[in-house]
């Protein structure tokens, strides 16, 4: 989430728009961790979240 945080900030902010290239890839690696996570410790709002912003 950190890193989804700072490619929008370099992005958006900076103006150094090749790291927009690194959100999906960065995206898809949250969604499965987030799937891996044990399911009582699963961050089902996040999860959601990521699911939506991916598709």
């Amino acid at each position: 989430m950190q890193a989804l945080g700072a490619y929008g900030f370099l992005s958006l902010r900076c103006g150094k728009t090749s790291f927009r290239t690194h959100v999906r890839p960065a995206l898809i690696r949250l969604r499965e961790a987030l799937e891996q996570l044990h399911p009582e410790d699963r961050l089902d709002e996040v999860a959601s979240l990521v699911t939506n912003l991916n598709d």
